[in-house]
């Protein structure tokens, strides 16, 4: 399997028969994404089976699905997730789902693989609270910009101190995260002066996470993978 890099953590990578099959084996779930023709239809769905060069997974009866055209595939394992464009060649009735509509889809030659990574950031807007540490006992509310298992980058409306250490409380619920409250030591390692269109000033604000152990990190990591893997099939 040779593979080249397009420069954003995720891989192009061509793919065999054998290896499309292993990896994406009957069952698994996928998320199709429909071209402009079909309205930008986007259906959860699972494999059926794999052909020689086609793979079938349960449909959905929509008018709006245009045949012939190119739509894109994604699904996340374990350890990676993987996203490639193919055709929808046409559909069929199947018998063993109660004669439910599937789509027969051209097997991808080639996909786009992004490995999971420890350290890897993720979009995520969420409440946070902060909490100084030391004798000052003050307390901050704010948004999350995105989180990874070393750092965190928030937004809020006061004016911090580079280097002093907080308390961050912020809670993952939802996207395949069943309410993950964390609790993390942090230092102030970026500061970022915004103005919005209001012309009130914004902060935005690069924390370093402190005394984090080695379960904790392995605790939010995996809540961050799941989060990709849902946002990526589910």
């Amino acid at each position: 399997m040779s593979e080249d890099s397009n420069g954003n953590g995720a891989k192009l990578e061509k793919v065999d028969v054998a290896t499309f099959a292993k990896t994406l084996p009957p069952n698994s779930k996928v998320r199709i994404v429909f071209s402009k023709e079909s309205g930008g239809l986007m259906v959860n769905t699972q494999i059926i089976r794999h052909e020689e060069d086609t793979f079938l997974v349960i449909g959905a009866q929509d008018t709006r699905i245009v045949l012939d055209t190119f739509v894109q595939v994604s699904f996340a394992t374990s350890k990676a997730l993987y996203s490639f464009v193919t055709k929808l060649m046409r559909t069929e009735f199947n018998e063993e789902f109660a004669f439910q509509t599937q789509f027969v889809l051209k097997r991808p030659v080639a996909w786009q693989r992004t490995q999971r990574r420890e350290n890897f950031r993720l979009e995520l807007n969420t409440e946070i609270a902060l909490k100084s540490v030391g004798q000052e006992d003050k307390h901050y509310k704010g948004k999350t910009i995105n989180i990874s298992a070393s750092g965190i980058l928030l937004y809020l409306e006061d004016k911090l101190e580079m280097g002093k250490q907080f308390d961050l409380k912020y809670t993952i619920d939802g996207e395949g995260v069943d309410h993950q409250t964390y609790i993390i030591k942090s230092e102030l390692a970026r500061i970022v002066e915004n103005e919005d269109p209001d012309k009130s000033k914004r902060y935005t604000y690069g924390f370093k996470f402190l005394d984090l152990s080695e379960k904790d990190q392995d605790r939010l990591s995996k809540s961050l993978w799941d989060i990709v893997k849902y946002r990526g099939v589910m």
